[in-house]
């Protein structure tokens, strides 16, 4: 359904691109020397010649696209490259039928850049001061500065920056929105206005001060820990209530071209976007404030990086580590990730989703240090680019010293995750496919008491089973061991299978029974102790490899054989 919508939409989209309006009482677009005009709108270029029309396209899109708070026609304009930096007059024509009823709040010019979403666009909107004169409502903007910001989207594969294309397109209209700016004004949130349960306001007072309170909160815990807003030189900070694809947004400002990426942020816009479907219920400080702390982390990450020097996997998982400690439920994104975790400590590749996924790292580090870490590694890397020497430093040195340790803990479930070793070990024996790039199962075949016997006068090994294991990177790998029940028989007493992988690696077990777990080490292999008494009573293993060097890729022989009794 929701392809057919979007295919729909973008018919409707061309067809009022090809026609000019989306109306029978619609008007053509006029141009007349600077000037470009619409039904309620105009559009005046400041540079005062002649306008191109090759350039330039105004469409009517209310019947397309919906905002909250919206009080009159939307429209679209695109502009040629030439117009990108150059000021912009716009008039439109308030219609007093719009407005809701009693008049509230304050109506403001709304610009709006579409951002590509999985199934559909949205479009996120910022509001600007505008002269408000009997019906006309009048406003002036740069469309560079709207066309080159950064979005980063929770929940989303990817960061996205949108309109890198040879036209910007941009949303106007006009919005009616309560606006709270208290706290020494350093934060600005536009609520927009609807009607509700016979109110024309999204949060009561009551709501609208702990929401303010909260901010104010997150604010401080940052300064508390020892960051420092030193970019910022103009406040309020924004936040927009509106209607979106995922819970929360953080919008960026890019004050760089193309050829050169050099320049930092412009952390002096910096806003955050908030789902409208969080306050559908009021303001609940449980739900809102980890994704406050969690997009606010990316503005303070800005005050630390620029284009060229930020690292995105660590942006990620340093957020997700702030939003869990609020109340220390695993993030969303976390949770759709965490599979990513086992490739490695630190990824191959900067993304997003690798960040998000390795959320539980910085709660393992922090927890043995405190995350006081984390600033200084933004103080360093940040200023320089040199990731490596800052986790290096930061992180408690090579990782071949302590990625054992990290991964033991993550199956243990010591470290904020998602599954338990059992149900690790019950997804890996269904060959459930979401896990089958972390781990495999491994059926033994345990021999007969004559078999046995035959395989040691032969001065054989008795192999009960073979694989091999591809370890990435101070990455892991997890293994489950099964067996037909049927022989559980031909288990003698003092047969002691051996769990043994070649390389660089660190091998433990974790043996299971119901909830209750033991971890069995070794070095170089793992001694499967009381295997006969521990098979009778339902015992389960699940073996995990780590990696201990930072080769592309580590291929291992893993495998499990029996010793004769005495030979431990």
């Amino acid at each position: 359904m929701k392809v057919y919508l979007k295919i729909l939409r973008i018919a409707l989209v061309a067809s009022l691109l090809l026609t000019g309006c989306s109306r029978k009482d619609q008007k053509a677009v006029t141009i007349q020397d600077n000037r470009v005009s619409m039904d309620a709108i105009e559009i005046s270029f400041q540079n005062k010649n002649a306008i191109d029309s090759q350039q330039i396209t105004l469409t009517n899109v209310s019947n397309i696209f919906q905002a909250d708070g919206l009080i009159s026609d939307l429209y679209r304009i695109e502009l040629g490259e030439d117009y990108w930096d150059e000021p912009i007059d716009v008039q439109m024509i308030l219609s007093r039928n719009g407005l809701l009823d009693p008049p509230v709040g304050t109506i403001s010019f709304g610009v709006g850049m579409e951002s590509p979403g999985e199934d559909e666009s949205i479009v996120l909107y910022q509001y600007m001061e505008a002269l408000v004169q009997d019906e006309t409502v009048s406003a002036s903007f740069i469309p560079a500065h709207y066309r080159k910001q950064t979005i980063i989207r929770r929940l989303a594969s990817e960061s996205n920056l949108p309109h890198q294309k040879n036209q910007t397109q941009l949303y106007v209209g006009l919005f009616q929105h309560t606006v709270e700016s208290k706290n020494d004004g350093l934060f600005r949130v536009y609520l927009p206005s609807i009607q509700k349960s016979g109110e024309s306001f999204l949060l009561n007072p009551s709501d609208r001060q702990t929401f303010m309170e909260d901010l104010e909160s997150v604010y401080q815990i940052f300064i508390q820990k020892g960051y420092r807003y030193s970019k910022r030189s103009l406040w309020p900070f924004d936040i927009y209530i509106q209607s979106l694809d995922t819970d929360g947004y953080y919008m960026q400002r890019n004050e760089f071209t193309s050829i050169d990426k050099s320049l930092p942020y412009s952390t002096n816009f910096g806003a955050i976007y908030l789902h409208i479907d969080l306050f559908q219920n009021g303001y609940q400080t449980d739900i809102v404030k980890p994704i406050l702390i969690h997009e606010f982390f990316h503005f303070v990450q800005s005050n630390y990086t620029t284009p060229s020097t930020a690292c995105v996997w660590f942006d990620e998982a340093t957020a997700s580590y702030y939003e869990w400690t609020l109340n220390r439920k695993l993030p969303n994104a976390t949770s759709t990730h965490w599979f990513l975790l086992f490739d490695g400590v630190y990824p191959v590749i900067d993304s997003t989703s690798q960040g998000y996924a390795r959320m539980p790292l910085i709660e393992y580090i922090a927890h043995k240090q405190s995350d006081d870490f984390i600033v200084k590694a933004y103080q360093y890397g940040g200023k320089n680019g040199d990731w490596e020497h800052a986790f290096y430093s930061s992180f408690g040195g090579n990782p071949a010293n302590w990625a054992s340790d990290f991964y033991e803990k993550v199956l243990l479930g010591r470290v904020a995750n998602n599954y338990s070793p059992h149900d690790l070990y019950i997804e890996l024996v269904a060959n459930n496919k979401d896990f089958r790039s972390i781990g495999k199962t491994l059926r033994l075949s345990l021999p007969s008491q004559e078999e046995y016997s035959q395989l040691l006068a032969n001065r054989e090994t008795p192999l009960l089973g073979a694989t091999t294991l591809t370890i990435p990177p101070f990455g892991a790998r997890i293994v489950a061991l099964t067996w037909d029940e049927k022989q559980d028989q031909n288990a003698q007493e003092g047969w002691n299978p051996v769990v043994f992988v070649e390389g660089d690696v660190s091998v433990a077990v974790i043996a299971m029974q119901g909830n209750k777990y033991d971890l069995l080490q070794g070095n170089p292999d793992v001694v499967l102790k009381n295997f006969p008494q521990s098979t009778k009573k339902g015992t389960q293993y699940l073996v995990f490899v780590v990696g201990l060097n930072d080769s592309i890729q580590n291929d291992c022989q893993f495998s499990v054989y029996l010793k004769p009794a005495g030979q431990y």
